[in-house]
């Protein structure tokens, strides 16, 4: 036979009335319910310092606590509490933070009682945080030096066609 109290007490009797008990505790069990999903940063873009940008998510949760992390390490708490239902938070990028290409959002929904993070999700892949923006997607010198001869190029073309336009 087993049976349970008010306090928690379960108890269970063999034929013999030798019993033991145990205490346990309920929790919130595991949701299946709760979501949330980070929509922007999601990778591969940069952000510049001192510019604001919109960070975006889905999720059907009341509130939402955002954070900056570099690599593995913890950067800084963006927004404790959020409202969920809007679903973008406008973050100026500080001055504070180092330039780097490893940075990622995280997104969670803490349970009810506030304990322990019910559900979360981070930037797929991560993003760069930058003091000085990169030029296009040029990634080496010799890409630059092509994109600047490009543009040179080309306003050598309006320069002639703006002459030619003034005869």
């Amino acid at each position: 036979t087993v049976t349970a109290d008010i306090n928690n007490e379960v108890a269970e009797s063999d034929e013999t009335n030798n019993k033991s008990a145990i205490n346990v505790s309920v929790v919130d069990p595991p949701s299946s319910q709760t979501s949330v999903r980070v929509i922007s940063p999601n990778g591969g873009g940069q952000w510049v310092i001192g510019k604001t940008y919109n960070i975006t998510w889905s999720t059907n949760a009341g509130v939402v606590n955002i954070e900056l992390w570099k690599g593995t390490t913890f950067i800084q708490h963006i927004a404790i509490d959020a409202p969920g239902a809007n679903g973008a938070y406008s973050w100026t990028v500080p001055s504070n933070l180092t330039s780097g290409n490893d940075y990622k959002i995280y997104v969670s929904v803490m349970s009810a009682d506030r304990t322990y993070v019910q559900v979360y999700d981070t930037s797929d892949a991560t993003f760069i945080i930058t003091d000085t923006p990169y030029l296009g997607s040029a990634s080496s010198s010799s890409q630059l030096a092509n994109v600047l001869e490009s543009i040179r190029r080309q306003l050598d073309e309006i320069a002639e066609k703006i002459r030619q336009f003034a005869r």
